[in-house]
């Protein structure tokens, strides 16, 4: 998700200096699922009525991931994604994306994870997602932060 575009505009920042873009994927409809952290939140949390202000490089893919990133991926069948910010919070949204873009990561991939573990119900979403998607052998931990877990695809 891109939610505010602190994240996304970050990267974005770096990303210039080597004249490269990111893409953001975000409904901005919130969440599609009910999903507790240290708090409830209810589906349609951190929905906004006004798209976020993004750097120039940054290009916004509108609507739920599930029905934009496969046609997203269709003329990238030859490229190869070496870095990905996931940020969807619940388990559908990572599941679905994971799913699609596995073929594509490569060795020396990194994932970033959000909000991967650290909060009740930690393991029924984005590390539950993962955990299915992917076998220990396929992967390595490189970073943690609160709930920030980084991996790099082996």
């Amino acid at each position: 998700g891109v939610y505010k575009a602190e994240s996304i505009n970050f990267f974005a920042n770096f990303l210039s200096k080597h004249d490269l873009e990111i893409y953001g994927f975000d409904s901005f409809q919130g969440l599609e699922e009910n999903w507790t952290t240290d708090e409830f939140h209810a589906v349609g949390t951190f929905a906004l009525t006004k798209n976020p202000k993004v750097s120039k490089n940054v290009k916004i893919i509108k609507g739920k991931v599930q029905n934009t990133l496969e046609n997203f991926l269709k003329d990238k069948i030859n490229k190869k994604i070496i870095f990905i910010h996931m940020d969807m919070d619940t388990y559908g949204a990572t599941k679905y994306t994971l799913t699609k873009i596995k073929t594509l990561l490569t060795k020396g991939s990194v994932i970033l994870f959000d909000n991967f573990y650290g909060y009740p119900n930690w393991q029924q979403h984005e590390y539950k997602a993962f955990t299915e998607e992917f076998n220990e052998k396929e992967y390595k931990y490189i970073a943690f932060c609160e709930s920030e877990v980084a991996v790099e695809i082996l």
